[in-house]
């Protein structure tokens, strides 16, 4: 990992600078926990945040589009500061999806800046996504002012159980993130909202991108 890079998007330059970032690796390897930490960082710096799985933001614009809320619910997106996208390319997109997702990019590109994790490479999202031209068009609005994390090792999951007792006392802070996450503002079907996250909670990010460059 680029110990430069953690440095410089600890600061949420990119934030202010209406920028993605990407962060790609294979499962387990902590993918989810690092956007949480720069959700968290972002809120403390006064940002708005939401957090996804891509398969249920998917499904969101599915049930939106039935009940006539679409309109709103992009717009709701479209105000967000932060938008994560989480597990990126799990399954192959419809057309519906594939043209929805664009929308939701677009209503973004330049203007607020999204997180999107995946398994896999960049290189490959093209294929992921299916129909060149929307593909071109989707990856247009999200790589070329993305800021990319490439992770590499066994899955955290793998080789908790040789932690030391501190590297375990980490893992438990790690816990106790994903806790206040889901209890800033409440988790439901329309993902996390980080923007209520509690005070007592916000040194987390802080430690976790410390360790992140300092490892």
């Amino acid at each position: 990992m680029d110990k430069s890079l953690i440095l410089s998007l600890a600061t949420c330059q990119w934030g202010r600078n209406h920028h993605n970032i990407v962060i790609t690796g294979p499962t387990g390897i902590g993918k989810s926990y690092i956007a949480e930490a720069f959700a968290n960082k972002a809120c403390r710096e006064g940002y708005t945040a939401l957090s996804y799985r891509s398969p249920r933001l998917l499904r969101e614009l599915t049930i939106a589009r039935g009940d006539g809320s679409y309109i709103k619910l992009l717009n709701r997106w479209a105000k967000t500061d932060l938008l994560i996208i989480d597990d990126w390319g799990l399954t192959a997109l419809t057309d519906e999806e594939r043209r929805g997702f664009l929308e939701v990019m677009e209503d973004r590109h330049g203007l607020k800046s999204t997180i999107i994790t995946s398994q896999y490479p960049v290189s490959k999202w093209h294929d992921l996504i299916g129909e060149p031209t929307l593909a071109d068009a989707i990856l247009d609005r999200i790589v070329h002012n993305a800021h990319k994390l490439a992770l590499k090792g066994e899955s955290m999951r793998k080789t908790k159980t040789k932690l030391t007792q501190s590297e375990q006392q980490q893992q438990d802070t790690n816990v106790q993130l994903r806790y206040a996450f889901s209890r800033g503002t409440g988790c439901s079907d329309q993902g996390f909202d980080f923007t209520g996250i509690r005070n007592k909670y916000s040194g987390m990010a802080v430690n976790t991108l410390k360790l992140l460059y300092s490892t």
